[in-house]
C-alpha cells in the first residue's frame, strides 16, 4: 500500500472515531435535556400552586376592599350610635 492509502485510512479511521463519540456527547446532551425539561415542568407546577393569576388577584383584592369598607361603615354606624 503506498502512502495516499494510509492516509486515506487515518483520516477516515479519525473521522469515524469523531463521529462516535460526537454521537455519545450528543446523546449525553439529549438525556440531560429531558431531565433539565422534567425540572422546569416540575418548578412549574410548583409556581402554579403557590400563585395567584393577576385578574383574580385583582377580584379577591376588589371583594377585600368591599367587605372593609362594609366593616367601616358599620363601625361608624355603632360608634354613631345607629343600629347594624
Amino acid at each position: 500500500m503506498d502512502t495516499a492509502t494510509w492516509v486515506s485510512l487515518g483520516v477516515n479511521g479519525l473521522l469515524g472515531l469523531v463521529a462516535f463519540f460526537g454521537g455519545l456527547w450528543v446523546n449525553g446532551l439529549k438525556e440531560a435535556q429531558k431531565r433539565v425539561d422534567a425540572e422546569v415542568a416540575a418548578l412549574r407546577e410548583k409556581v402554579a400552586e403557590g400563585c395567584v393569576r393577576r385578574d383574580d388577584y385583582l377580584l379577591m383584592r376588589t371583594e377585600m376592599l368591599e367587605r372593609l369598607k362594609a366593616i367601616e361603615d358599620k363601625l361608624d354606624r355603632l360608634i354613631g350610635g345607629g343600629k347594624s
